[in-house]
């Protein structure tokens, strides 16, 4: 039995472990996988998207598109730690629009699981293929296929059993790829996008549709009919898109989603302050549905604070306050001030009734859509 005193050394951790703790960081499920390839594919400049995964994205995860694809040269640079086509300077991360880095994804999903890229580059009339093992990297091959990408992700966490250990049950990883997907979905619905689970097709999403023709076939034709649009601008920072009317509401934040820039994230406070600007006529735990596009200079947001980039920071918050007031007030109280001054005076569990709106008792079970 070693001592306490040799076992205390501090010791340098090998390569491959470092690596496998960064992927944690950036790979935390199968969702973050879903997330990550099918942004890179965005970037390529696919039209259309699939994503297939089994039993929740744990058995496997595909992610095909018909973008510009990976030069055979590129290739294992795609998987190599630290190698990206979006910055080449210090400054470009600050300038950099795109969504994510695409040989950073590739590096962290590869290191924890067994990988296979199949692609054929614009230009080139031979595709090719690279596997990759826990990290360990072969040789890349000519292979068939059409032009785009194709990459196949299979036995995830394989090489970190802890992180495989706390992944939630099938079902839940099912609703959490399926939220991630349809985040992407409706930023781009300029793209067709296909998710298919255990071999059904859930959902098929043409190219260029309109944004309510998107959510009515993603979520309700209902939803859709109710949304609102919206639209603010204060110090560099913009916000369009749409707000659910006073007549569709939902017991939870489910059909609430953000973007800044095209990027899937979740603003600190922006629920509540959506719903501050219905002043009282929703009921007490009531939430508006909304779908509020951002727009903020590159140098203004930092969207890599986190490794996985679900958090992004501005660089002055308070304006977001602003902004969403100046957005829904005015659209969902269009001709009447007076309701105005009650919303800035009431606070967020206020249930009376606003001026000439009905009250909570009059919104029953039935309007929850």
């Amino acid at each position: 039995m070693k001592s306490a005193k040799t076992k205390s050394r501090i010791r340098p951790l090998p390569a491959l472990l470092i690596d496998r703790i960064a992927a944690g960081e950036v790979i935390d499920s199968p969702s973050s996988v879903v997330k990550e390839l099918a942004e890179n594919a965005v970037d390529a400049g696919a039209g259309h998207i699939r994503v297939e995964t089994r039993a929740g994205g744990m058995d496997w995860i595909a992610v095909e598109d018909n973008g510009d694809g990976i030069s055979s040269e590129d290739l294992p640079l795609a998987i190599q730690k630290h190698a990206t086509s979006k910055v080449e300077t210090l400054d470009d991360i600050e300038e950099v629009l795109s969504y994510g880095f695409r040989g950073e994804a590739l590096s962290s999903i590869a290191s924890v699981s067994y990988l296979e890229i199949q692609t054929r580059s614009t230009g080139e009339a031979q595709g090719a293929r690279i596997i990759s093992r826990g990290g360990e990297t072969g040789e890349v091959e000519p292979f068939a296929r059409s032009r785009g990408t194709r990459v196949y992700v299979e036995d995830l966490f394989f090489s970190t059993p802890a992180r495989k250990k706390f992944l939630k049950s099938e079902k839940s990883e099912n609703q959490k790829i399926h939220r991630e997907f349809i985040r992407l979905a409706l930023a781009r619905p300029d793209l067709g996008w296909t998710l298919v689970r255990d071999d059904r097709e859930i959902l098929d999403l043409p190219a260029n549709q309109e944004f309510g023709e998107r959510v009515a076939d993603i979520f309700t034709r209902n939803l859709a009919s109710h949304l609102l649009p919206v639209s603010s601008h204060a110090g560099g920072i913009s916000v369009t898109g749409y707000i659910s009317d006073h007549d569709f509401f939902r017991a939870g934040r489910d059909r609430q989603f953000s973007w800044i820039n095209g990027r899937p994230v979740e603003l600190k406070h922006l629920s509540f302050l959506v719903k501050k600007g219905y002043g009282e006529i929703l009921p007490h735990g009531a939430h508006p549905a909304f779908f509020l596009f951002f727009e903020v200079e590159p140098g203004r947001v930092d969207v890599n604070v986190h490794p996985a980039k679900r958090e992004v920071r501005l660089l002055d918050e308070s304006l977001l306050h602003g902004l969403i007031q100046a957005a829904v007030q005015p659209v969902i109280f269009p001709d009447e001030p007076l309701p105005f001054r009650r919303i800035q005076e009431s606070g967020p569990d206020n249930a009376g009734p606003a001026v000439g709106h009905p009250g909570p008792k009059e919104h029953t079970a039935s309007r929850y859509f």
